[in-house]
């Protein structure tokens, strides 16, 4: 009976952290890609020069860049692209408009590498992507993203029970 209060309480904690930041954290990530960048990225300038000022043997700065991989490129580069190519976005609340922003977003992106000046973003808000580049672009980001994972539990942000005695 004990276990199951205890995976009870893990169901509910788990329940309660993905509607107040995930969730939350997700949309804010693809609706404001743009403004939460510029903000990270003077953020991180700022905590390299308290660092450098501190002269502390921690620093903070490569957890701060993980973490801000993890906020800012997984939701719109990895989760939405799949979500996408697999058309589930519709069933989520207020998919459409993550799917207008995902789209400006995207475009801006392929215009970086492939600059398509007939393409204007107010007449075609999503590039010429395919499912399965759709697929890939998302799979690979989530790939990718698994050595920031690695690297904030080996700095000791994440700690688990289970992996610690290992």
């Amino acid at each position: 009976m004990n276990e199951q209060v205890i995976l009870q309480s893990k169901i509910y904690h788990w329940v309660l952290i993905s509607l107040f930041v995930i969730c939350p954290v997700f949309y804010l990530s693809v609706l404001f890609l743009p403004i939460l960048f510029l903000i990270l990225v003077v953020s991180f300038l700022l905590l390299l020069l308290f660092e450098l000022a501190a002269k502390g043997s921690e620093k903070n700065w490569p957890s701060f860049l993980c973490l801000s991989w993890l906020v800012l490129v997984v939701p719109t580069f990895g989760i939405m692209p799949l979500l996408l190519a697999w058309r589930l976005l519709y069933f989520m609340p207020i998919g459409k408009q993550l799917a207008i922003f995902t789209g400006f977003t995207l475009t801006d992106a392929y215009n970086l590498f492939i600059p398509s000046p007939e393409f204007y973003q107010w007449d075609h808000p999503f590039p010429p992507l395919s499912e399965l580049q759709l697929n890939f672009l998302g799979g690979g980001t989530l790939l990718v993203s698994l050595l920031p994972l690695w690297m904030l539990r080996k700095r000791g942000l994440w700690k688990s029970r289970r992996w610690s005695s290992r």
